[in-house]
Formats: structure tokens, C-alpha cells, sequence
């Protein structure tokens, strides 16, 4: 809704690489082109600002961002978010932020680590943000999430009107679901949601700790959501020459699922979801370490 909402045929989106794949899949459908951005490993995953504008020309007509992130698992800095907005502003584009995973920040390694919206800084920026249930509050079977538009200023009216009329092309959420909202929004204990988020985190953090023992595997900190990226040196194996492949024989023989960089315009890296037990992860750290090993190039 969001993408379609601003950009027509013809007009060319900001997207992130590594990104969530269905930003691509609704620019495809909808004749929306595309200039992929790099977010850089070496820097928590930040967005390359200075790509950014180089990217940017006449047909662009919107800046897609996602914080925290899948497949990342990154949580940008304030600043970072701020210099997102800044850029948006020299730039004169609106901003989609998928902001799904709000909240889900991991504070181990920072005490003072905190989420931050676009919508926190004055800007004439108009934004659009994607919210739901999924995530944070655990429940992706109600099927709902929402769009918040911010534009204190007006300089996007008619985005707000063609984000009504899409709007119109979908159907809602079921009543009963809409009815519990309310009640899950602002009665669901802060501690409850914070034992969710620790566990991830410590499911995160084991994966960290491990995942770079295995032979080819160098993993990025995860810092929020709940994913985890490591790069693999194909040159360290003797018969994996790319990560699908590595994805592929990995799940044939030792039964472990992880999701190849190349479904998220990153080849050469893989993403583990980190929402398991730490007891699980164990099993399956030594299984990955047996199967690197025993590909390994001699």
C-alpha cells in the first residue's frame, strides 16, 4: 500500500540491500523501479548515505528504509536515523520506514540501546511507517498491521489520498481481531514483552558467539528484530561455490535451515532466524560446524 501509495509506473524506489525481499516483489508487480542501496557490514549495517545520493535522479519518487531490520538484524543509532531523515530532506523524497519490529532491541551489549522512529525528529519530510502484532507482541496469525502517516506539514496530501485508496482495495482484519487490538496495545505487561525480547536476544547472542567457530562463517552483532547475518568465504570450502548452494547441501545433510544472502540481493552472506531456544541452537551450531568442516578446502 505504502510503495504503490506514492510511486506510479515508472517511478524508481530507494530499496535496501540486504532488504526484505517483498519490496522488490511490489515494485515488480507495479512497473516501480528500483535502485538498490548498500547497508554496510563493517557499520552495524548503516545505510550508505553518500550511495544513496548518487542513486538518487529524477524518476525517484521514494526512500524505503527498514530499522530494525530482517534480514540484519541491525538497530540503527539515533543519529543514523537522523541523518536518514536529514538526507531525506536534502533530497526532497518522502520516506517509507518499516518499523515492524519497533522495540525488539537488544540491550546486552549496550544497557542504553533504544529504538528510534523516523516520526521522533521535526522534518518537512512526509513519512509513512508500517507497524503490527506480528512481532513484538508474537501474534503473526492475526494477520494485521497498520500504516501511520506523518506529515505535520501537508507536503504529501496526496499521498494520504492515494493511501486511501488503496487502502480501499484491501480487506481489513477480522472484527474480533481489530476488538482485541485495543487491549493488546495497551494492557499486555512491558515485562512480558521484554522476557520475549530477551530471549531472542540470548538465542542472538549464543548464535554470535558460535556461528564464527565454524570454518567460512564471519556473522555480523545482531542488535534487534530477530535474524542474524554472517558472511561466508566461499574460498574456505572445496565444493561450495555460492550461498545457495551452501543453503542447499547444508539442510540436505545435517537438516538445518538457514536463508541464502541471495534472497535478499546479498550473495555471498546467509541469514539465521534467532526466535529458538538456546538448547536448539546448540544442536545446531555443532551440526554447522561438522558440515563446514567437512567441506572444508584442504
Amino acid at each position: 500500500m505504502a510503495i504503490t501509495a506514492i510511486c506510479d509506473a515508472g517511478d524508481y524506489a530507494l530499496v535496501p540491500q540486504p532488504g526484505f525481499p517483498h519490496y522488490e516483489t511490489v515494485c515488480k508487480a507495479y512497473g516501480i523501479g528500483m535502485h538498490f542501496y548498500n547497508c554496510r557490514p563493517e557499520n552495524d549495517w548503516e545505510a550508505d548515505l553518500d550511495e544513496i545520493r548518487r542513486l538518487k535522479d529524477d524518476k525517484t519518487k521514494l526512500l524505503i528504509v527498514t530499522n530494525p531490520s530482517n534480514p540484519c538484524g541491525s538497530n540503527f543509532s539515533r543519529k543514523h536515523v537522523e541523518d536518514i531523515v536529514r538526507l531525506a530532506e536534502e533530497l526532497r523524497l518522502p520516506l517509507f520506514s518499516d518499523e515492524i519490529y519497533a522495540g525488539m532491541v537488544f540491550k546486552g551489549k549496550d544497557p542504553n540501546a533504544t529504538f528510534t522512529s523516523v516520526a521522533d525528529f521535526e522534518t518537512t519530510v512526509p513519512r509513512v511507517i508500517l507497524g503490527g502484532t506480528a512481532k513484538n507482541l508474537v501474534v503473526p496469525g492475526w494477520r494485521l498491521g497498520w500504516l501511520l502517516y506523518v506529515d505535520p506539514h501537508g507536503n504529501g496530501s496526496s499521498f494520504l489520498e492515494g493511501l486511501k485508496r488503496v487502502g480501499m482495495l484491501v480487506c481489513g482484519p477480522c472484527t474480533v481481531v481489530q476488538a482485541a487490538l485495543g487491549e493488546a496495545l495497551l494492557n499486555t505487561p512491558q515485562e512480558h514483552l521484554d522476557q520475549i525480547v530477551a530471549k531472542i536476544e540470548e538465542s542472538a547472542m549464543y548464535l554470535y558467539n558460535h556461528i564464527g567457530e565454524c570454518v567460512g562463517l564471519s556473522p555480523t552483532m545482531p542488535r534487534g528484530a530477530m535474524y542474524l547475518m554472517s558472511k561466508i568465504d566461499l574460498e574456505k570450502y572445496r565444493d561450495i561455490k555460492t550461498d545457495v548452494e551452501f543453503f542447499e547441501k547444508l539442510l540436505e545433510e545435517e537438516n538445518v535451515q538457514v536463508l541464502p544472502g541471495t534472497i535478499f540481493n546479498s550473495p555471498g552472506f546467509t541469514r539465521l532466524t534467532t526466535t529458538r531456544p538456546v538448547e536448539v541452537y546448540r544442536e545446531a551450531v555443532e551440526r554447522i560446524k561438522a558440515f563446514c568442516q567437512r567441506h572444508a578446502a584442504v
